[in-house]
């Protein structure tokens, strides 16, 4: 018969995932002050990463709104004979991938209104999205018929929606009031109605908005756009400085993003290294038959309560305060994305660190 001293000693089944928890909470309220610091710490990198991306975010967007609203996007085709530009194909230049918006003058008049007929009003009638490359950044320019230059509407006090009489008889009602200065010469007081280009119908010139980033391709574009009888010259409404970057590559480049990168690392590191001191007491919960996903739950537990619960609090006080909009509001979601990827290597990093540690090791005070 089999000793039962001989009988090999199964290994221990583990603490539980739910054990190892409630053990890492009862160690941080042991370690109140230092759990405490640490969370501290994670909301300041919370609050610090918020405010870095605003700021760094809201300086590219206003540089890129100073650009746009001269027409740094926006490129002029001229024909080189006195036929001009064919207007419908002009108006299909919108569809070109890289392109935000595209039209064409066909016609111009003057008109007067029945209740000042002595001032002349110069009534553009152009395709519809001549408008919106005129006043930018208003979506409702691409629904709107009748477009009045903000200019106008202040000296005759027009506002949306209005009907106006006009001198020779005929009424329009305003749609919409092109907002700042055009950049289209003289558009700020003129009249301009959405119309559809007749066949064969010709204009003076096509005028586009290129999204940024898409100018190269759009000038090339347009240089093949039209009937290589019209001979086409392209003209650049805002010619930016040499050597300027385009809003795109400065969000790629951005500090605010390197900083939230780098903090995130910090948390990673600090991680691990407080782990790694407290070593010999992950020896002896090897001894009491930690396994790996113990040791994992323990990191997690820990990661979540005195880093990411603590970082996104600063951070959604930080946001609260700020209340960053469109293309800040993505820029700081991904740059908080970036620094909880960091903490979400944390407890796998701390776990791999701790594979070397043996239950002996405590025994052996290393």
């Amino acid at each position: 018969m089999r000793s039962r001293l001989n009988r090999p000693v199964r290994p221990p089944a583990g603490i539980g995932a739910a054990q190892a928890a409630a053990e890492t909470l009862r160690n941080l309220a042991a370690a109140f002050w230092r759990a405490t610091l640490t969370a501290v710490a994670a909301a300041v990198f919370g609050i610090g990463i918020v405010t870095a991306t605003v700021l760094d975010t809201s300086a590219i967007e206003r540089q890129y709104l100073t650009e746009r609203d001269k027409g740094a996007y926006v490129f002029e085709a001229r024909s080189g004979n006195t036929d001009g530009l064919d207007g419908a194909r002009c108006s299909q230049f919108a569809r070109v991938d890289g392109t935000l918006a595209a039209g064409a003058a066909l016609s111009e008049e003057t008109v007067a209104l029945a209740s000042a007929p002595g001032q002349a009003i110069r009534l553009v009638r152009a395709t519809l999205g001549t408008a919106q490359v005129a006043w930018p950044g208003q979506a409702d320019l691409a629904r709107s018929s009748t477009v009045v230059g903000q200019d106008l509407a202040e000296k005759f006090g027009l506002a949306v929606g209005q009907e106006v009489a006009l001198a020779n008889g005929g009424t329009l009602t305003v749609d919409a009031i092109g907002a700042g200065e055009a950049r289209i010469g003289g558009y700020s007081l003129a009249i301009v109605v959405a119309a559809v280009p007749r066949s064969g119908e010709r204009s003076a010139s096509c005028v586009i908005e290129a999204r940024p980033g898409h100018q190269a391709a759009i000038r090339q574009a347009l240089s093949g756009w039209f009937d290589p009888a019209d001979k086409v010259v392209v003209f650049e409404l805002f010619e930016r400085s040499a050597g300027a970057e385009d809003p795109a590559t400065r969000l790629r480049g951005r500090v605010s993003a390197r900083i939230a990168a780098g903090l995130g690392a910090v948390a990673l590191v600090g991680s691990c290294a407080g782990w790694w001191a407290r070593r010999r007491d992950v020896s002896l919960y090897r001894m009491l038959g930690a396994r790996s996903c113990d040791l994992l739950a323990m990191a997690t537990t820990e990661c979540l309560v005195v880093l990411v619960l603590p970082a996104m609090t600063g951070a959604g006080l930080a946001v609260f305060a700020m209340a960053p909009e469109g293309l800040v509001a993505a820029a700081v979601s991904r740059d908080l994305l970036r620094f909880l990827a960091f903490g979400a290597l944390a407890p796998v990093a701390a776990v791999l660190l701790l594979g070397r540690v043996r239950p002996w090791d405590g025994v052996r005070g290393v």
